[in-house]
């Protein structure tokens, strides 16, 4: 936890504690790589917080992301989603929570992609 608190200095992020977290664990990883670490925090509120924030740890050229632990449909559809919108010129695709948007260009309206149909729509 120490080294998550350390993170948290350059956003200007309140340390975390062992309230904060729910579960903290490493996952095997494979030779030279660096191992990733799931952190589920107990409130949604000091998630957000660091979610936010996260953006400020590029900043400080830091080996940490933070990213949503996504479902494997949602993976897949994410992965779909990025090669629609290549094929069909957009400029955006991401995630936020779960869902799913991409955006022709700046400017224009962001559109919620929630099935395989929703692809086939992208004009």
């Amino acid at each position: 936890m120490s080294k998550l608190n350390d993170l948290a200095t350059e956003p200007k992020l309140a340390p975390l504690t062992a309230a904060d977290i729910e579960s903290l664990h490493r996952l095997a990883s494979k030779p030279n790589k660096i191992p990733v670490v799931i952190l589920r925090f107990s409130s949604r509120i000091t998630r957000d917080e660091w979610m936010e924030k996260r953006s400020h740890l590029k900043a400080t050229k830091s080996v940490v992301y933070f990213l949503d632990n996504l479902t494997a449909l949602n993976k897949k559809q994410l992965w779909m989603m990025g090669e629609r919108c290549a094929e069909k010129q957009y400029q955006y695709a991401w995630q936020v929570e779960g869902k799913l948007f991409s955006r022709k260009a700046d400017g224009q309206c962001a559109i919620r992609i929630e099935t395989e149909a929703d692809l086939d729509k992208m004009c």
